[in-house]
């Protein structure tokens, strides 16, 4: 039997069981009244989560705090069929193996990531968003209603901790391997009855990186960041509240550099024979032999204005004006993974984008009906330059790039100016039609607008032929698009239960290292059933779900000849089922679990791959989507008791994943084995304002793939890997 089928029998297999149990009553399950519910916003109004139709992991900051995760890679394994990575200094995630794996700018993601209402373009400098935060809500499945383009995977949003009138104070020192120092500071509280200040501040250092460059003798990936947040709230009248905030986030690296995968091939060392001559891949796997060392640096900084108004009891106006730009650089980085000085890589980019939206929030017919109606605009423009250095210093005196030969001491480059307005009306609303059973339904229209000023091409030949081409060549484009979503909802009196149909859209683009290159937009069609329960006198939460997807082009990435370029697969399909659920089994022992089942398959898709280009166009249909695990389980056990006057808390977290691709070729080499990490953590907090805590993360050192790349016949399989064990002490103060 194969993988694909097992996969799919197992997922059908927990669909039954799920469907048993929606239609099984059990006094056990019964929903209680009096609970201290959490409260989400991600139908863009505050929801209970339990009675919310969407699946949806919600993790305040304290959930934040207490299992240490500080970065967008360390939030994956807390929410279900959620996958993240980095490389080059950006940040993708998948959900549900809907994502771009790029590690170019200009491409944006098919997860929309939101900080306080606003939406993020570019996912660079991600990990600024972990800090000071007061939840992050992951939104599974597409999102086209409220959240329009570019969330057909889902939604992830960051919220920002508000300004409190209470007096606030909290430091924050930590200490850990690879000499990582990170100090915090807040200070919030109200300077009146109406007006209340908070700044956030952070500095981190790390003074080893996770790898060494052999040839160089050093270590690479120091890292280096700080950044803070200044935030106030002024409650003008008992009806009107402005929020505003500004912030601005830096970090820098000494090398941003990936790992060569696999020894040349033979194409490329009959291409180029001084790759014979050249050192070995180091034994250790996130080590690197390079002549140079690469000097990355991002920077995130904006702000962001969100006026509140209840114009009556039962009608709200919401505005919310924001402004965020993404200055990104990693230059000299050593092109070839030898440390024969062949050729040199930079990139430059600048990403700023306005925007507004309006929302107008009603509750009428003794709160039978809510819902709200609203417009978004979006002004985004980006800068972008590329560079493949050819040195003259090479050897050989020339590159055969995929068999064509380019000079040494040319210059492959890429220019791109490109400005994008989008435009859109949408409106979600939910309709009691009894206590207990409910409708709901949601419309978008939404309009992009695209233009772009291009230059690509061989630079440094006599008289710039190489760039003749595609000189300051112009293009544009736009695209029209409706989706919308319609659902049931019911109260069963033992839980929760929904049925929907949604749509999500994704808008299409250009190539930015391909003259006029386009690709299509991608379109989803889901259905998804769920079921959301709090039982045992709240000491059980529970929720799951059965979700089926049909998309149309969906954009894939990979780089071909050094450049990352994006296609469209002709459709695929995805299935799956997620499982949810937390226990507080008594005042010691709490236990938390997730389980993802997903079966995500091309159903039509043909594409040449890079490193085997004899083999002409292959037919991927029923490989595996990328990112996306066939299964995953994430388990964690907690044990909290009182010690004297103060408490101790003991944790264990222990995550599973079946075998990932990251390529859509599947290729053995193109995988993630199946692999389990732990995490382990241990805090003390005495009676007293100071808490200890120590962890642990990846306690057994796992070498764990985050993305495997290909670049044609020179570079090969190049890779990025997670951080291998890492340990820390933290010292916290809150008065």
């Amino acid at each position: 039997m194969n993988k694909s089928c097992k996969g799919s029998r197992s997922i059908h297999a927990a669909a039954g069981a799920l469907m048993v149990a929606l239609g099984a009553p059990s006094a056990a399950f019964a929903q209680t009244s009096d609970s201290e519910e959490i409260v989400v916003t991600a139908l863009k109004r505050e929801t209970a989560l339990i009675e919310t139709p969407a699946a949806i992991t919600a993790l305040s900051g304290a959930d934040l705090q207490e299992r240490e995760i500080t970065s967008i890679e360390s939030l994956a394994a807390a929410a279900p069929n959620l996958v993240v990575g980095q490389a080059s200094g950006v940040s993708w995630v998948s959900v549900r193996g809907i994502g771009i794996g790029s590690t170019s700018g200009g491409i944006e993601g098919s997860v929309a990531l939101h900080l306080d209402g606003a939406y993020l373009a570019q996912p660079a400098s991600l990990d600024a968003l972990m800090f000071d935060v007061a939840s992050v809500e992951v939104l599974r499945g597409p999102q086209g209603t409220l959240y329009g383009r570019n969330a057909t995977g889902g939604t992830v949003n960051f919220i920002s901790n508000r300004p409190t009138q209470a007096t606030e104070v909290r430091l924050g020192a930590l200490y850990g391997a690879f000499e990582r120092t990170r100090l915090e500071g807040v200070i919030s509280g109200g300077l009146s009855d109406r007006v209340a200040l908070r700044a956030a501040v952070m500095w981190e250092n790390q003074d080893e990186g996770y790898g060494e460059n052999i040839h160089l003798n050093d270590t690479f990936g120091r890292r280096e960041a700080h950044g803070g947040r200044i935030s106030g709230r002024f409650d003008l009248t008992d009806t009107l509240r402005v929020d505003v905030s500004a912030f601005r986030f830096w970090d820098g690296t000494d090398g941003i550099q990936l790992t060569r995968l696999n020894p040349f091939n033979a194409v490329a060392l009959a291409n180029n024979p001084i790759f014979a001559t050249a050192a070995p891949r180091p034994a250790d796997r996130r080590d690197i032999n390079a002549e140079t060392q690469a000097d990355g640096e991002r920077a995130l900084e904006g702000g962001n204005i969100t006026v509140d108004w209840d114009l009556s009891p039962n009608l709200a106006l919401r505005s919310i004006t924001s402004y965020t730009r993404v200055d990104y650089s990693n230059v000299n980085a050593d092109g070839d993974g030898t440390e024969i000085p062949m050729v040199h890589s930079d990139r430059f980019e600048d990403t700023s984008a306005w925007q507004q939206e309006i929302d107008l929030i009603f509750n009428l017919f003794d709160d039978r009906l809510e819902g709200l109606v609203g417009v978004f605009y979006n002004d985004e423009s980006l800068s972008l330059e590329g560079h493949n250095r050819w040195l003259a210093a090479n050897p050989q005196g020339f590159v055969n790039v995929a068999g064509r030969v380019v000079p040494a001491g040319t210059d492959t480059v890429g220019f791109l100016r490109q400005d994008t307005n989008s435009f859109a009306v949408f409106a979600d609303a939910t309709l009691a039609l009894t206590d207990r059973f409910s409708v709901y339904a949601g419309a978008r229209q939404s309009r992009d607008e695209r233009e772009i000023l291009q230059t690509t091409g061989l630079a440094g030949l006599p008289g710039e032929v190489g760039l003749a081409a595609c000189n300051a060549r112009r293009f544009e484009n736009d695209w029209d698009s409706t989706t919308g979503k319609i659902g049931v909802a019911y109260d069963s009196g033992f839980g929760h239960l929904y049925l929907q149909w949604a749509e999500g859209f994704k808008a299409g683009g250009f190539n930015a290292y391909a003259c006029g290159d386009t690709y299509e937009p991608e379109e989803v069609t889901a259905v998804e059933a769920g079921y959301k329960v709090l039982a045992f006198d709240d000491r059980l939460r529970f929720a799951a779900s059965v979700f089926h997807y049909d998309y149309t082009n969906l954009q894939v990435s990979q780089i071909v000849n050094l450049q990352q370029q994006i296609e469209n697969a002709a459709a695929a399909t995805i299935t799956g089922a997620e499982i949810e659920a937390a226990l507080q089994a008594n005042d010691f022992f709490s236990a938390d679990l997730n389980i993802a089942l997903l079966d995500a398959t091309y159903d039509r898709y043909t594409d040449l791959d890079p490193l085997r280009p004899t083999l002409g166009f292959l037919d991927l249909s029923g490989n595996r989507l990328n990112r996306a695990p066939e299964y995953t389980v994430n388990f964690g056990l907690t044990f909290t008791a009182p010690v004297g006057d103060g408490r101790l808390t003991l944790r264990g977290e222990a995550f599973h994943s079946d075998d990932v691709f990251f390529r859509q070729f599947n290729q053995p080499q193109d995988k993630q084995d199946a692999y389990t990490t732990y995490n382990l953590f241990a805090t003390w907090d005495p009676a007293g304002p100071v808490s200890i805590r120590a962890f642990g993360r990846n306690v057994t050192d796992e070498d764990v793939l985050l993305g495997v790349f290909s670049a044609g016949t020179i570079f090969d399989r190049w890779a990025i890997y997670a951080p291998p064990r890492t340990w820390g002490l933290e010292l916290r103060a809150e008065f």
